[in-house]
């Protein structure tokens, strides 16, 4: 586990997207970022997003974000923790050729960023967790997973990694039937990891259901708010071999594996009924933040700190009531918002882009 890191303090920018080069300074409390359509507040949550995280939320590519006309860019980030103050460094040039240091030191892999500046980030199609395809509530579970259990990461690459071969298989028995006896020793390896990956969701979605259940209550007024996590393998590993086994005909039809953690679902619950069908676009965002602001109390009582919270135009979509309510919430943590206005009274550090 990296350095903790209680609040950032400073942000420098240069060459990243419409910034030639600016510093924004955030105070250890509420962020709120102000400006037009157009003038870069996103920008600023994804440098911290991505010094954080070691990639964006807005691109794979890492070249699209160097302003036009430059061959490079960089962010360096100042955050105080316990001990003293504490520096990031995010370099990319045009030649895909990255610099990153923690405290001065060059590290060689982003990987080691993890673990140093926890952040949650909060967008606006986030609402998808809620009504979108069961991989984005997938991909949901495994981005929280992969701050509070860096370990994780091993299990699900590998994971992934031989269910990219075994469906490779499938589709050469397809051609080729005398493969097929090869297919035991894959079954094998993909019911070893994928037992793992499950349990570890199925383990967290339990403590996020009784995280999230009192914040959504609160936030949006009394709803009850339970999360469930679906697995179609059953609940152990001779199971899940006797299902692959059963599958075995279907799977070489499609050239798919068709049992496994990676079609795996996450039930949300409002009021007893399916959110994703019978609730509001209003109530599925508040379902959405609430998921985030009990992310955060996880990573509170698993990592012993506060992470980060980064909420891009929040305010948009929820009345004056919900707004005070998210405020509420996050008093005692750092957090980035951005807005486009905001009409409300607060002890707030107000960031006003594009104004001279």
């Amino acid at each position: 586990m990296g350095v903790l890191v209680l609040y950032i303090r400073e942000v420098d920018l240069k060459n990243f997207r419409n910034f030639t080069d600016y510093t924004i300074y955030l105070d250890k409390g509420t962020n709120i970022i102000l400006g037009k359509n157009a003038v870069g507040k996103t920008n600023i949550l994804e440098s911290i997003y991505l010094l954080s995280r070691g990639r964006s939320f807005k691109t794979s590519r890492l070249s699209e974000i160097i302003k036009y006309d430059e061959d490079n860019f960089f962010i360096g980030i100042k955050a105080v923790r316990s001990s003293g103050e504490f520096t990031a460094q995010f370099g990319y040039a045009q030649d895909n050729k990255k610099q990153i240091k923690i405290n001065g030191i060059e590290i060689n892999k982003q990987s080691e960023l993890l673990g140093n500046i926890y952040t949650i980030l909060f967008l606006p199609e986030d609402l998808y967790i809620v009504k979108g395809n069961p991989q984005i509530r997938r991909n949901f579970i495994d981005e929280a997973l992969l701050q509070i259990r860096p370990n994780y990461t091993y299990d699900l690459m590998r994971y992934y990694k031989v269910l990219k071969q075994r469906n490779n298989l499938l589709k050469n028995i397809a051609k080729k039937p005398s493969l097929r006896y090869t297919l035991d020793s894959w079954d094998e390896q993909i019911a070893a990891y994928g037992i793992k990956v499950a349990t570890i969701r199925a383990r967290f979605v339990e403590t996020l259901s009784r995280a999230v259940a009192d914040i959504h209550k609160n936030l949006s007024g009394g709803e009850e708010l339970e999360i469930k996590y679906l697995v179609n393998f059953g609940n152990n590993i001779d199971m899940y071999r006797e299902l692959l086994k059963s599958s075995v005909e279907k799977d070489i039809t499609y050239g798919q594996t068709t049992i496994g953690p990676h079609r795996d679902d996450i039930k949300i619950l409002l009021d007893g009924k399916a959110a994703r069908t019978f609730a509001s676009q209003g109530q599925q965002r508040t379902i959405a933040l609430s998921l985030k602001l009990a992310e955060i109390k996880i990573i509170r009582d698993n990592i012993g700190e506060s992470p980060v919270f980064l909420l891009d135009d929040v305010f948009s979509e929820l009345d004056d009531d919900r707004k005070m309510c998210v405020m509420k919430n996050i008093k005692d943590i750092q957090s980035v918002i951005t807005a486009n206005d905001i009409h409300m009274d607060g002890s707030w550090n107000v960031i006003r882009l594009g104004v001279i």
